[in-house]
């Protein structure tokens, strides 16, 4: 067990939070994407510790990079709003922002993996940009939840993201997307069956049938593992001795997952190995199998608390997550960035 430990006080500039000594309590991290094993991102906001959905709309939006795996991070700051999410996609980071005093407006930003160069693309009055995906710089889709009508807008762009265009033929139901897997066709789940749609023809495709065994509870969202080729989704069985599982729906593979671990657990794999970030009372365990789930490792985390979320994965073994301390002592206080190494 190996973490490294990135106290932001050491940025220049940084300054402590209330006191302490750290300074990562004086921004509230909503997403941590790592996308190599050196390189990662942050994405936020400078409003501390909120716990709020709706931003403060005197907020600025907060990103943090660093391609040397925390020993330098650069702060850049894109405007108003929130930073809700983030991907990439061929050496680009495309990053959604939410704005206005209930974040129902938003914008875009595009920049490059070094984040020396970066642009709004795209904004959005009244209209929040709920889910997005690239296929690659220029070809991309994006759920909007439009505040007027209340109701979500799938869209697709083959610009970047500077113009988008309505699904030219749509079915009756809403998609919930998945990813997008070319430039005209989006993955998703609905009805318990994996779909293809093309939203250009309007053609649709079952590509696998009872993703859910019947009479379980499942978590209606499509995992895709960090090598980029596996589907799985998590399903609870009231009846087992082992009541979460994960399921891979190309292969109707099903491993179970050790006791302990709640469906809402975001499980990530990665070929044969498979870990996740689990509550044990106030404190983290860290559990993972090298070998597909035949055998289960536990790490106690107990030097420092873990903040439920973000928390991200890269390859085998590699975690992100905001840590904390509460120390007698004042200058130990508050929270830094901590990832574990990679140690095989």
């Amino acid at each position: 067990m190996n973490w490294k430990e990135i106290d932001f006080i050491d940025i220049p500039g940084e300054t402590p939070y209330m006191g302490f000594a750290s300074a990562l309590s004086n921004y509230d991290i909503k997403k941590i994407l790592p996308v190599s094993d050196k390189q990662f991102i942050l994405v936020g906001s400078n409003e501390p510790q909120s716990m709020d959905y709706e931003p403060d709309p005197g907020c600025d939006a907060i990103v943090f990079t660093s391609s040397d795996g925390g020993d330098n991070l650069k702060k850049t700051i894109l405007g108003k709003g929130v930073c809700k999410g983030v991907i990439y996609i061929d050496s680009t980071y495309y990053i959604k922002v939410a704005t206005g005093d209930k974040g129902w407006s938003s914008y875009l930003v595009k920049a490059d993996a070094d984040f020396n160069k970066w642009e709004v693309v795209g904004a959005y009055d009244n209209n929040n940009i709920y889910k997005i995906d690239f296929f690659s710089k220029e070809i991309g889709v994006a759920c909007f939840f439009d505040n007027d009508t209340e109701k979500p807008i799938n869209k697709y762009t083959y610009d970047g993201g500077v113009t988008w265009h309505l699904f030219k033929h749509y079915p009756d139901y809403y998609i919930n997307i998945s990813r997008l897997i070319s430039a005209t066709e989006v993955e998703y789940l609905h009805n318990n069956n994996y779909m293809k749609y093309d939203f250009i023809t309007g053609e649709e495709e079952i590509l696998a049938k009872d993703i859910y065994p019947k009479g379980c509870k499942q978590k209606l969202s499509v995992n895709i593992s960090t090598c980029k080729k596996q589907l799985y989704v998590s399903f609870t069985k009231e009846q087992s001795d082992y009541k979460t599982h994960i399921k891979f729906i190309k292969t109707n593979e099903i491993i179970k997952l050790p006791k302990g671990i709640k469906m809402y657990t975001d499980v990530a794999v990665h070929g044969d190995y498979i870990h996740a970030m689990n509550h044990d009372g106030p404190w983290y365990n860290y559990i993972y199998s090298t070998d597909r789930g035949k055998t289960w490792h536990t790490e106690k985390l107990r030097d420092f608390f873990v903040t439920p979320n973000p928390i991200a994965y890269y390859g085998k073994g590699q975690v992100y997550a905001e840590i904390g301390y509460i120390r007698a002592e004042q200058e130990g206080r508050g929270a830094r960035l901590g990832i574990r190494q990679i140690t095989e």
